[in-house]
């Protein structure tokens, strides 16, 4: 049992967040930062106090913080942010904390990517905090607003897949000032979006379904979704002559087994995936290829015909 504090630039990395734990004493933060440019990785960390300041990871009035696949569950608050800018928060699963899973108050120019935010009071709370990218982040079943903004402004949402939060209320999301929740035409999956998807095309003046809901999301006045996704997202990381591309998928079924490969013989690119979805219903499936991966003709087997 045991509280860290790091008031120096270092690299904390553990060797699998399934086996490596840092358990606090049940009083303060489990760690406490005040240094500039620390990395967290792969960890799990529980056993934080229990009053207000207290969670598993605190940033305090710094900047260039890193954390990083770690396991942050049963704490207080998750991370705790005060103070900081140009942080970045990836792919971490925050869960079963008492209060928001990410609790930010006065943070700037960060990004928090590629998250599971789930069980926890809210999902992500931000306070008086401005340019921030909130992308491709699993928040779902939290018991208040998967994701709630006071007095913050500027801060651009997208890609990300909010799900069944504030299920004895009715809002998944809350704002009081004017945030971005779309980019390049493309905004976020939200579980209680009752919209239509019969046009396509940025502007909506197309016939044909492109997995983009015709109508926008509306949080409020100030703040809305104006390219709903009609599916949850997917996003997966592949690599192509040792360059790094991103292939993105939305659909109203469960992906899996998602692989990419080029063929031994032929050198074609084959990229495969499965798609489940519930017994006679209806499913659609929009695959993003990069063109510098795939740019001749395709040919498209399902079920191998």
């Amino acid at each position: 049992l045991e509280n860290i504090v790091i008031n120096k630039s270092i690299s904390l990395i553990g060797e699998n967040p399934n086996t490596t734990e840092i358990v606090g004493n049940g009083t303060r933060s489990v760690i406490f930062v005040n240094s500039k440019n620390v990395e967290i990785r792969n960890f799990t960390i529980t056993g934080s106090g229990m009053l207000y300041p207290d969670s598993a990871i605190t940033v305090n009035y710094t900047s260039g913080i890193v954390i990083k696949c770690n396991i942050i569950i049963a704490n207080n608050n998750g991370i705790s942010i005060y103070s900081s800018a140009n942080n970045i928060i990836f792919g971490n699963i925050i869960e079963n904390n008492s209060f928001p899973g990410i609790f930010a108050v006065s943070m700037r120019d960060s990004v928090i990517m590629s998250n599971f935010i789930g069980k926890n009071l809210k999902g992500i709370a931000l306070y008086i905090s401005t340019n921030n990218r909130i992308i491709n982040n699993i928040i779902k079943d939290n018991r208040e607003e998967g994701i709630y903004l006071y007095s913050s402004v500027s801060n651009i949402i997208y890609h990300n897949n909010f799900q069944n939060n504030n299920f004895q209320g009715s809002t998944q999301a809350w704002s009081d000032m004017a945030n971005v929740w779309d980019f390049e035409g493309e905004g976020n999956y939200w579980s209680d979006y009752n919209g239509s998807d019969f046009y396509m095309g940025f502007y909506k003046n197309e016939t044909g379904s492109d997995g983009i809901g015709d109508e926008p999301y509306i949080i409020n006045s100030d703040n809305f979704d104006n390219f709903p996704l009609m599916g949850p997202f997917y996003s997966y990381d592949i690599r192509f002559w040792g360059e790094e591309y991103q292939v993105t998928l939305i659909s109203n079924s469960t992906i899996s087994n998602f692989n990419f490969m080029t063929g031994e013989e032929t050198g074609n690119r084959i990229l495969s995936f499965s798609v489940a979805g519930e017994g006679d219903s209806i499913g659609f499936c929009r695959v993003l290829i990069p063109m510098r991966v795939m740019n001749y003709t395709l040919i498209v087997l399902v079920d191998g015909e």
